[in-house]
């Protein structure tokens, strides 16, 4: 027979992962630039060089969302890692006094009259501090389209001479 409260952390944990996992706004890695350059005509650039452009663009900004993840995964760990330990320094013991403590005779009596346990608070500072350090990864994070279009549009000046 399984009682009410033999697993009383499952819930808690449930729902404190499925909030850091709304943490994280990682963006998906561009196609294309905001400004492309003129294909074709006489005043346009090749197929071939927008083509080469937009692979270098995405390559390279593929890399900075690969960057911004592991950014992103490392703040978090180092929130936990702080969140533990204050969770860890704010925890404490508790006396819990038997009511008929005075009877020897009482089932629950047994050498002392009362039990010791522990307000333990690593698990919520884990949970607050991996959200603290997912919000705060997001100031060190990179826009993955920008560093698309810089790309591209450097690749384009280079190659070709566009905007000159």
């Amino acid at each position: 027979m399984t009682t009410f409260n033999s697993k009383p952390i499952l819930f808690p944990s449930a729902l404190a992962l499925t909030l850091l996992c709304g943490c994280s706004s990682l963006e998906p890695t561009p196609m294309m630039p905001t400004y492309p350059a003129p294909v074709g005509g006489r005043d346009g650039v090749s197929w071939e060089l927008d083509s080469k452009c937009r692979r270098q663009a995405h390559r390279i900004a593929g890399q900075t969302r690969r960057a911004n993840l592991d950014r992103e995964v490392a703040y978090t760990l180092i929130g936990i890692a702080a969140g533990v330990a204050i969770g860890s320094a704010l925890s404490y013991d508790v006396k819990s006094y038997h009511p008929h403590s005075r009877h020897r005779g009482y089932p629950g009596y047994q050498d002392r009259p009362y039990t010791l346990y522990r307000r333990d608070y690593r698990g919520p500072g884990a949970v607050m501090g991996a959200a603290t350090g997912a919000v705060l990864s997001q100031d060190a994070l990179r826009n993955p389209q920008r560093t698309y279009d810089i790309v591209y549009e450097n690749c384009i000046q280079y190659n070709w001479g566009y905007g000159q």
